[in-house]
């Protein structure tokens, strides 16, 4: 029962965040964000394979949201560029999968975005991976490219594999956006 009802809370935060995207996007990124300095170009990555992306991408320093995530904001899935912007702050867990949907979307994947948390603490421990559709199974993408799984559902909690305060049994998971090409 427990884990029904926070999953059900998850998702209607879930519900919320993702009519306000935009909205937290343009009030709480970095003001100027499109005239900073370029860390690298979207055009010079976005046809890498994605080992490579995955490479450079990891090369870019993590930058928690303005007041530690507490007002947690997605950049548009149409402005890639800002994830490669000199930020002083806003390149985290869901920054990391949206430039992942971004660069499988431009490559005609499939791709899910999910909020993944615990039981124990929904908000606390609380990140955003994506899963890809691929010919031959489901990847989980976030801070890395990990291993490709049956099913999506098996992909979302293989995050427990690398995330030691995740556990099967605890784990809550919803789908946040699918994006098509």
């Amino acid at each position: 029962m427990r884990k029904r009802l926070a999953e059900f809370i998850l998702l209607i935060v879930a519900r919320i965040r993702l009519k306000m995207e935009k909205r937290f996007f343009k009030h709480r990124s970095p003001k100027g964000w499109e005239e900073m300095e370029d860390l690298e170009n979207w055009n010079n990555v976005r046809d890498l394979d994605s080992d490579s992306f995955d490479y450079v991408i990891n090369q870019l320093p993590y930058k928690s949201d303005a007041m530690q995530g507490f007002m947690d904001y997605s950049f548009p899935i149409d402005r890639p560029e800002y994830f490669f912007k000199n930020l002083p702050y806003g390149r985290d867990c869901d920054d990391w999968t949206r430039v992942w949907c971004s660069y499988c979307k431009y490559h005609k994947q499939v791709v899910e975005e999910w909020i993944v948390t615990t039981i124990r603490h929904p908000f606390k421990d609380s990140h955003f991976v994506a899963v890809v559709h691929e010919d031959n199974g489901f990847r989980l993408l976030d801070y890395h490219r990990w291993h490709l799984k049956p099913t999506v559902e098996q992909a979302v909690a293989s995050v427990c594999d690398h995330w030691t305060s995740y556990d099967p049994e605890n784990l809550l998971a919803v789908r946040y956006k699918t994006w098509t090409p």
